[in-house]
């Protein structure tokens, strides 16, 4: 399994890397976190369409602990990198009612298949509203327009809800800021609901030397967090309710999914290069970097940047398993529902060869991005 970051319109910061044997460690439990939900998700649908999983493992390599648990073999390995769901491939006997993987019918092996990358969005998810909850909530409501900026020349408002921005939908913040910065310094159309009116107007963003972004001249209105995490000082905002906390979650988590979406469609039509992908490596850089900066605020704030990384990687590798390459899950999944379609199973030995092939192109590309990491960090 490869996991990998598309980093689209964000500031290369891995010349900054220390080496912190500390972001090692943060690393290999954000990544064994993620994929261990993710094998989750094969082993839960497995167990529901009655397919026997030999062995359920936390880490890689020796096995360090076993208890079996019914059918199941939960382990414990020496590596702390990841973890896998191991499936019975076939059975003759069918022991307790259970069949092996092949002899599941296409939908059963397309479920398990989707499973996994599904747990990785849901997770995604769950974290992200935790953020809301634990950060507050930077809502796309204006509560103040700077003198003479590009947005008191559109004459927006206190108290506007910017809706749509340059044609694309905006929920959150997050939303925003991404497609301000795509549109650079074109003259776009906004669109905002006023008093219950949806108004339309036109600007041009305004390239900040200070902060190195296009900016509207709008400050966003805040939502103080449910729970202080960060320890940062919320005084001067109101509380959200906790709906709106979990809607907050649900947006920024379909936006780190429409993101990486996006990222790797405009990998695929050439429109940026494979250079922008991370690995581990760049990763492990990532972290170092964001724990430094989170660690001058609070361990609090730390902990939440983490958790922000965690969800954005959660979202990547969930995406990243649907994109039908032989080897991973989508590719798995396109080859079952061919075969849900025409009525025609490939052979097992074809299908091992695909996923051969697959392997070794996964392989080669993900040796070619540490390479590429290890190069950025020199």
């Amino acid at each position: 399994m490869m996991y990998c970051r598309l980093m689209i319109g964000q500031e290369n910061i891995l010349n900054h890397y220390r080496g912190d044997y500390l972001s090692i460690i943060i690393t290999l439990i954000i990544f064994t976190v993620i994929v261990v939900i993710h094998e989750f998700g094969h082993f839960y649908v497995a167990k529901k369409c009655n397919v026997l999983v030999e062995e359920f493992a936390v880490g890689m390599g020796p096995k360090l602990y076993g208890k079996q648990i019914g059918e199941t073999e939960y382990t414990l390995r020496l590596f702390p990198v990841g973890g896998f769901c191991r499936m019975a491939d076939e059975l003759e006997n069918n022991p307790n009612n259970k069949i092996g993987f092949t002899q599941a019918t296409a939908i059963q092996r397309i479920l398990i298949c989707i499973a996994g990358p599904v747990m990785n969005i849901i997770l995604a998810f769950i974290l992200m509203v935790f953020l809301s909850m634990s950060i507050g909530i930077s809502t796309n409501s204006v509560k103040s327009v700077m003198d003479e900026s590009a947005a008191a020349q559109a004459d927006i408002r206190a108290g506007d809800k910017i809706i749509e921005f340059d044609n694309h939908s905006i929920h959150t913040k997050t939303d925003l800021d991404f497609y301000k910065n795509e549109a650079g310094n074109d003259n776009i159309s906004i669109t905002i609901k006023r008093n219950g009116e949806i108004l339309n107007k036109n600007l041009t963003p305004v390239y900040s030397q200070q902060t190195q972004r296009y900016i509207l001249g709008v400050n966003l209105d805040y939502k103080a967090p449910m729970f202080n995490l960060t320890k940062m000082d919320f005084s001067n905002y109101s509380k959200g309710n906790a709906i709106e906390y979990i809607k907050d979650g649900y947006w920024n988590s379909l936006s780190l999914v429409k993101f990486t979406v996006l990222g790797f469609s405009r990998l695929i039509t050439a429109k940026v290069n494979v250079n922008e992908l991370s690995g581990p490596i760049g990763v492990t850089a990532e972290v170092d970097n964001q724990y430094n900066k989170a660690r001058e605020v609070s361990y609090g704030a730390v902990l939440a940047t983490m958790i922000n990384l965690m969800a954005l990687l959660s979202a990547n590798l969930g995406i990243l398993n649907l994109i039908p390459i032989p080897a991973i899950d989508g590719g798995k999944i396109l080859i079952y529902l061919i075969e849900l379609v025409t009525n025609y199973r490939i052979p097992k030995e074809k299908e091992a060869y695909i996923t051969l092939v697959g392997f070794v192109f996964v392989m080669g590309l993900g040796v070619y991005i540490a390479f590429n990491d290890i190069l950025k960090l020199l």
